[in-house]
């Protein structure tokens, strides 16, 4: 597999992961639970971290 697939896949499942976290902080709004939506937005905070260096090096390569 070539590395400009593996990015793409990379980038995807980091895409899936924001998702993931967007989905428990509905939850977490849904049935009141501050601690859900405390680590909801962790984890979609981490995950943003995460996609910053991917996307700076997707914009250099344009």
């Amino acid at each position: 597999m070539s590395i400009e697939k593996q990015k793409k896949f990379e980038y995807i499942g980091w895409v899936i992961f924001v998702f993931s976290a967007l989905m428990y902080i509905a939850s977490g709004f849904k049935s009141g639970d501050i601690l859900g939506i405390s680590g909801g937005l962790l984890f979609l905070a981490a995950c943003i971290f995460f996609l910053v260096p991917l996307i700076s090096i997707r914009k250099a390569r344009l």
